[in-house]
């Protein structure tokens, strides 16, 4: 019996549906992280930030943080009884943090997602907040692509991550689907979840997260070891 030959995969971008898949990849990556560590990262950088750097670990983080003087420290981890840090939060990178201070970001999903595509030829951060910026680059760029839901590293609750990284896809492939997939995440129990567990800064949070081409920065983050080093892409108009 003959079997039917393979069609050959001409899909440019794809979405991983495992985290297994970060460790063998070796094309373009872009890391989904909505709620909210990719929304972080564009924050950082549009306050005006020179310096960022990505941690994996939470210890590797504090390790760096206690060395190096003079920095900001970004996670929702418990990092201590009296450590001094941000959240990780859209709204206090922006309105809180200084432009001056390089700043350390350690997150449960999106950072651990970024420092497992070790193999990746690049790794971007994608969300809603620089969708049109993400989604311009693979168009512009065409080439083959994995987009990661952080979710996938943490938990499949995070719903919001999947939805943002199809959202991606559409964009980058000619569908207008962003509205949509940000009224499918604010009516989710999981958005309720979210704001119901960071009664602080939730509601800012999600805001900032949930408005597409909010912040017009598209970061690239480039590993070094133990850490990841972060440049925004998008030049200034001038």
């Amino acid at each position: 019996m003959n079997k039917t030959p393979r069609k050959p995969d001409n899909e440019l971008i794809k979405i991983a549906v495992s985290p297994r898949e970060a460790r063998s990849w070796k094309g373009r990556a872009v890391v989904v992280d909505v709620l909210r560590c990719s929304t972080t990262l564009c924050a950082l950088l549009a306050r005006g930030k020179k310096t960022v750097r990505v941690f994996g670990r939470k210890k590797d983080a504090l390790a760096f943080f206690k060395e190096h003087k003079g920095w900001e420290f970004y996670s929702e981890l418990d990092c201590g009884k009296n450590f001094r840090k941000f959240d990780n939060s859209p709204w206090q990178a922006l309105r809180l943090s200084s432009p001056k201070k390089p700043a350390v970001i350690v997150t449960g999903a999106g950072t651990k997602a970024m420092a497992s595509l070790g193999g990746a030829k690049q790794i971007l951060a994608g969300c809603f907040a620089n969708l049109p910026q993400i989604a311009g680059h693979l168009k512009a760029h065409p080439e083959k692509t994995k987009i990661f839901p952080a979710c996938l590293f943490f938990s499949p609750w995070h719903i919001e991550d999947k939805i943002g990284a199809q959202a991606i896809k559409d964009a980058a492939e000619g569908r207008r689907a962003a509205a949509a997939a940000i009224k499918k995440i604010k009516s989710s129990a999981r958005l309720r979840e979210f704001l119901d567990s960071r009664p602080e800064n939730g509601q800012r949070d999600q805001k900032i997260a949930l408005t597409a081409g909010g912040l017009k920065i598209l970061p690239e983050i480039k590993l070094n070891g133990h850490y990841a080093a972060v440049k925004n892409l998008c030049k200034k108009k001038r």
